[in-house]
């Protein structure tokens, strides 16, 4: 109710993205609204995202400048098909998000203490720049290739840490993470994170308990 009256086009573009398939889910709508919350609270003014949805077009409307990355060529034509809606009410904002979304390869790979862990190969135009929010949604965690054999995997459901925020040059003041425990624990786990604080999902805004969909790294330096 809240993103009807608030956020219209959001909202009417999270039914149409769902056809044919992908953004289930009740979460859907408190992950959505959370976003919102954080940009408009912290005033982000650019912002990369790993992993192409709904929360891109929150981001296209808040941020001024905002890329997203996606490892599917065929889900990045699904979507702008399905989204086509939003074409109609809003084609500034269409267009937005069409240009923000570049598709970028996914790799697994073992890091420097042999864990196995997943990434995007950013092109350099994209890792070089600095992006106030990191938002990390993507690529996909499920392990796909055949380098399981004798590497380390801490999560407990064999979920792959994703580590992309590492392949930029410079890391975000604010780190967004969508709901994904091994990618807590793995940033947790870096010397680089060290003047960075953390809130756990549920914690963040409350007392507003229903929203409680991230966690959220923030560099105490800022």
């Amino acid at each position: 109710m809240i993103l009807l009256v608030r956020e219209p086009l959001t909202l009417i573009s999270q039914f149409a993205l769902r056809r044919d398939g992908g953004l289930s889910g009740s979460y859907q709508f408190h992950r959505l609204w959370e976003i919102r919350n954080l940009l408009r609270k912290e005033k982000i003014l650019s912002g990369i995202e790993f992993g192409s949805g709904a929360s891109t077009i929150i981001f296209a409307k808040y941020i001024t400048s905002f890329v997203s990355i996606e490892e599917s060529a065929d889900w990045r034509t699904h979507y702008l098909k399905n989204l086509k809606l939003l074409k109609f009410f809003n084609t500034d904002l269409y267009r937005r998000v069409e240009d923000s979304i570049h598709v970028a390869i996914r790799r697994e790979f073992l890091d420097n203490n042999g864990e196995l862990v997943c990434s995007y190969e950013l092109p350099e135009n994209i890792s070089q720049h600095f992006y106030e929010l990191a938002y990390v949604d993507g690529p996909t965690n499920w392990i796909q290739s055949d380098l399981e054999s004798g590497a380390y995997i801490r999560d407990p459901l064999r979920l792959l840490p994703n580590v992309s925020i590492f392949e930029l040059s410079t890391l975000p003041r604010i780190i967004l993470v969508d709901g994904r425990r091994s990618t807590v624990s793995y940033i947790l786990s870096m010397e680089s994170m060290l003047n960075y604080s953390l809130v756990l999902k549920g914690q963040y805004f409350s007392p507003q308990k229903f929203l409680n969909y991230h966690s959220l790294f923030r560099d105490k330096t800022f």
